[in-house]
């Protein structure tokens, strides 16, 4: 995903959500969230991104993040943790500043 203007590969694992320069792979910013990842995050506008986490039963939430790149590098913040969508297995699409998806419920 690009994000203020620079290509990123963004990982997630049971740990959190890594951003990498795809060229040096060095890290442009982390964001730690134990849980499983299951489904692809979502690119929103202004470089706001969905990322999703998992537990044994199937998803558990989906968290808005703002991402922007500052003079003093890469700045990271929380906007809202929702447990009202919980993708799993299938990912979720944002369109027109809405994500859709399944919602996983076990």
């Amino acid at each position: 995903m690009t994000i203020d203007g620079v290509p990123q590969i963004l990982l997630q694992s049971g740990t959190g959500s890594i951003s990498l320069e795809p060229a040096a792979s060095t890290v442009l910013w982390e964001h730690p969230w134990p849980g499983g990842p299951i489904v692809q995050p979502g690119l929103l506008a202004n470089g706001g991104v969905l990322i999703s986490t998992l537990g044994l039963s199937g998803g558990l939430d989906v968290r808005r993040l703002a991402v922007a790149r500052g003079p003093d590098g890469w700045t990271l913040e929380e906007r809202w943790t929702s447990t009202r969508l919980k993708p799993n297995f299938n990912d979720f699409v944002v369109h027109e500043g809405h994500a859709y998806g399944f919602d996983a419920v076990f």
